[in-house]
């Protein structure tokens, strides 16, 4: 607590707070310059730094004018990557949602109305990128000077940017208006489109971008790439062995295939993109290539059918590129395998940015289909092939439409089926962006949840993390076997200087022998219905800050008691407050291991300092120590701050004892006994308290208390007279029993019933006594009433009682029979 010692109410108006940043205008850069960048948003004024995910980029200067913007120049290197760089603003008091900035090869130049038709075009050069914004019903036209045979090509960047939901549209027109090119949507791009044509004769050319359903907005922004650069759609081979040179031809292109040698690096991504050059420029995007450390074979026509199958019969892994080159185009590969030794076998195509939608099947040498899949990883196909015995399969690729043509490329790859580990911060509602960065106060401490994805394997995992500020530590706690989730817990010391870094998680499992990092995605356009996700973007490590101190600490008692299966134990939640604090602190249980429930929150409302958050365990909740954290969330007028406890051990143990209900019954308004059988399963010393619960309305039964010995326990229930009548099926009882001076509260007996039954109607009055009447034919005897259960009971007792009274010494008078039938006090318990 000591980073809140003297916190002053004078530092109150200063208290930290969550930024957001909502743009950053312009969308982008060219390589090689500098160029002024507005960040938009709130809670900005104390602006401290950008956190880039690429290499690349790199600030000269960071101001912040007010709360709702920050200036900062960017210093872009010749060789930054072409495209998207992810970024994060970091303030003294925390860390911004996710932004994109994209960098470019051309130099910008504004959109500048009013340019809505052709006789009123704007102007622009060759090679350049042009920012604007399509609003509604907008039409945007450039023109240019071309000579004849020279190519003409135009991409955007609008989905993309991440703005909005922008389905942008864009054509070329000659001068007489005719259309020579248009395109919505491309494989490539997906919604964001290329055109591109060799103009047929020198004059004016024009270029227009609209929204394709003629809507738009002021969030409608794009980076519209002009001018004669080289397009390719798909690289064949498309993709390549690490370390190792290969040549790839780029498809697509309006003027011919474009030659290009490449080298994937070693220990880089499996998925990457490469950029087409030609004739001293380049495309302002590249084209996807896929990267295996297996040798590849090109496919070999014809092999439409299984007797001409292309070769593949090697050991996996392996790759095997091709096309489906007409409409309608079947290719076989034919391949070997081991029996029941799984496999993955995937065809990468809509992965490659190729139009093709594979549908994959796999068949026996006989012909036999055995498996197949369509639309598996989003258009991709994927089998997990076990194969049946040793020898030779065959898999069938086509178009699920029959389509086909020179760009339709495929990578057909198998490798066996071995351990990986992918991890994940769960997310936190609706919104991918929320609570996905860890804002470290000083002195303080913020918890993190953590999720595994294992393939193929479920041992121990052990976290770490690489890259921390100066300062903070983390530590996670352990997960095991068949846990997939897991708390970490990052700490500052009161001196940590403000820093932010993008920090890699990692998770190790010893045997076997695997690692796995982290990848949070972020969807950027969601729209709805359904919050469809139209764009989203992936990073692999995780922002961490440390920020000025918050306002209050939470701290809880480490239990000195555990938590029994089928029992419910409060965690004491104490909370610290700086002075000039007094608001409500959202108290949160970040994560419940399996077989543990409690309420989502708790609040400790306005001044408040302590709190008891109650946990429950399952009857079959695991035997094991957690570790868990509770966190505290407040608004301070700035957004909200958080701080944690440390990590809190919880034993889940096996209950005491169990315990068992006998079935009771009564009349309303009429007491009766209920008998608990238990069985002792782990002494305690002195007395435990038995409360039976469930009870209809106006029942009651006073508590009892038992011993470790005692193996039942009697329950004197009244009843009033007007107690629903039926059968309540809710009794359950509760047994504290007393250790450390604290009690383990156990939940037993479920199910238990109580029948209440109405009271027996009222027998009818005698009749008066009459002279005899005179002798009559004899009626038939009226048969007798069936009685109820009750007055069975009531009769039998009266009888016993009868033939147990002694015969009288002398004439008495006879006394009346009681209504009570005789019991014996039941026994084994205490009363």
């Amino acid at each position: 607590m000591s980073a809140l010692a003297g916190y002053a109410l004078a530092a109150f108006a200063a208290l930290p707070g969550s930024p957001t940043v909502d743009r950053v205008l312009p969308r982008g850069g060219q390589r090689g310059t500098e160029v002024s960048v507005t960040l938009h948003g709130e809670r900005l004024a104390d602006a401290a730094e950008l956190l880039f995910f690429e290499k690349g980029l790199e600030v000269v200067s960071l101001t912040a004018p007010d709360e709702k913007q920050v200036v900062a120049k960017l210093k872009i290197a010749p060789d930054a990557p072409l495209g998207e760089h992810r970024l994060r603003l970091r303030t003294r008091t925390g860390l911004s949602e996710l932004r994109t900035f994209w960098v470019g090869p051309f130099p910008t130049v504004e959109e500048k109305g009013p340019n809505g038709d052709l006789e009123h075009a704007q102007p622009v050069e060759r090679n350049v990128t042009i920012e604007g914004v399509v609003t509604n019903e907008d039409v945007d036209v450039f023109v240019l000077e071309m000579k004849a045979g020279e190519r003409l090509t135009a991409e955007v960047e609008g989905l993309r940017l991440g703005d909005s939901l922008f389905d942008p549209f864009l054509a070329i027109l000659d001068a007489k208006r005719f259309e020579l090119a248009s395109c919505d949507d491309c494989a490539l791009t997906k919604q964001d489109p290329v055109v591109s044509c060799v103009v047929p004769a020198d004059g004016r050319y024009f270029v227009l971008i609209r929204e394709s359903s003629y809507r738009g907005s002021d969030r409608c922004l794009y980076r519209l790439h002009v001018g004669t650069f080289p397009r390719p759609l798909v690289a064949f081979p498309p993709g390549g062995k690490p370390g190792v040179e290969s040549e790839l031809t780029l498809l697509g292109d309006v003027k011919g295939p474009v030659v290009q040698k490449w080298t994937p690096e070693p220990g880089g991504p499996s998925e990457t993109w490469l950029v087409p050059e030609q004739d001293g420029g380049c495309a302002p995007s590249g084209v996807a290539v896929k990267v295996i450390n297996a040798d590849a074979t090109l496919e070999v026509e014809p092999d439409d059918d299984f007797a001409h199958a292309t070769d593949a019969t090697r050991a996996a892994p392996l790759a095997v590129d091709g096309t489906i080159g007409r409409p309608g185009d079947v290719d076989c590969i034919q391949f070997t395998c081991k029996a029941n030794l799984p496999l993955n076998v995937r065809v990468n195509a809509r992965s490659v940015r190729s139009p093709l939608d594979p549908v994959l099947t796999i068949h026996s040498a006989d012909g036999k289909q055995l498996e197949a899949s369509d639309d598996t990883i989003g258009l991709d196909s994927y089998i997990r092939f076990t194969p049946p015995a040793d020898g030779e399969y065959i898999a069938r690729i086509t178009d699920h439409l029959g389509a086909g043509g020179p760009l339709y490329v495929w990578r057909f790859v198998i490798t066996p089926v071995g351990p990986s580990l992918a991890l994940d911060v769960p997310r936190f509602g609706r919104d991918s962006q929320a609570r996905q960065t860890v804002a470290v106060p000083r002195g303080g401490r913020v918890a993190l949840t953590l999720h595994a994805g294992r393939g193929n394997f479920a041992g121990d995992l052990a976290l770490s993390a690489d890259g921390l500020p100066d300062g903070v530590k983390f530590t996670a706690a352990p997960m095991g076997k068949g846990v997939d989730t897991t708390l970490a817990l990052l700490e500052a010391t009161a001196d940590a200087p403000l820093s932010g870094r993008l920090v890699d998680v990692v998770g190790e499992c010893a045997e076997p022998k695997t690692k796995g990092h982290l990848r949070q995605r972020f969807e950027l356009v969601v729209a709805q219905p359904n919050d469809v996700n139209f764009y989203d973007t992936t990073t692999d490590r995780l922002p961490v800050a440390v920020t000025e101190e918050v306002p209050f600490a939470l701290a809880v008692d480490v239990p000195k008691i555990p938590l029994v299966q089928g029992g419910s134990q409060p965690l004491r939640v104490h909370a610290t407050r700086a002075s000039g604090f007094d608001g409500p602190i959202v108290v949160r249980m970040l994560w419940l291991p399996p077989g543990l429930g409690a309420q989502p929150t708790l609040t400790l409302e306005k001044g408040q300092g302590e709190l008891a958050y109650p946990v429950n365990a399952a009857g079959d909740a695991p035997l094991v120590t957690w570790q868990l954290v509770l966190q505290g969330e407040a608004d301070t007028g700035r957004g909200v701050v958080f701080s944690s406890c440390a990590l809190t051990p919880l034993t889940v143990a096996a209950p005491f004892l169990q315990l068992k209900l006998d079935l009771a019954a009564t009349e309303q308004g009429k007491p009766v006994q209920v008998v608990a059988h238990l069985e002792p399963a782990t002494p305690f010393e002195g007395k435990a308290t038995v409360k039976l619960h469930g009870l209809p309305p106006k029942c009651s039964a006073p508590d009892r208390e038992i011993v470790a010995t005692d193996t039942s326990v009697i329950f004197d229930v009244t009843t009033a007279p007007d107690t629903p009548p039926g059968k309540h099926a809710s009794l359950f009882c509760e047994v504290d029993v007393v250790k450390e001076g604290e009690p383990i509260v156990h939940f037993l007996g479920g199910g238990g019933t109580l029948r209440v039954d109405p009271p027996a109607p009222p027998k009818p009055a005698a009749a008066p006594a009459a002279a005899a009447p005179a002798p009559t034919a004899a009626k038939p005897e009226k048969k007798a009433k069936p009685l109820s259960r009750l007055e069975q009971l009531r009769q039998e007792a009266q009888q016993k009682a009868d033939a147990e009274k002694p015969a009288p010494e002398k004439p008495a008078a006879e006394k009346p029979a009681t209504d009570k039938p005789a019991t014996e006090k039941p026994g084994g318990g205490s009363r």
